[in-house]
């Protein structure tokens, strides 16, 4: 059933996103198109965190245990977060078998 949130422009949105397949392991514009997107969206923290004083991070894992993608980042209070992670054993980087 559409969600009727946004009207029409909702609806067009779901089926766009239904129709869409990223198959990451084997399309590099994908992976480029998600590298681009994390790039964007860790710059827009970055303008709220001076705006706003909100801190945070993004970690990106491919869903294929080949771990083909893996993108971290964040405000700078979230990389030293995640640099801290990262001295204590390096979760982060378990999360991409656990995503595949």
């Amino acid at each position: 059933m559409p969600v009727t949130a946004n009207g029409s422009i909702q609806t067009a949105r779901k089926i766009h996103v239904a129709n869409t397949t990223l198959n990451l392991a084997s399309n590099q514009s994908s992976i480029t198109f998600v590298e681009r997107w994390a790039k964007n969206t860790i710059n827009r923290m970055n303008e709220i965190a001076a705006c706003h004083r909100i801190q945070g991070f993004l970690v990106i894992a491919s869903g294929k245990s080949s771990g083909d993608l893996f993108e971290t980042g964040g405000t700078t209070l979230g990389v030293s977060f995640l640099n801290m992670l990262i001295k204590a054993g390096d979760p982060l980087r378990k999360f991409n078998p656990y995503a595949a």
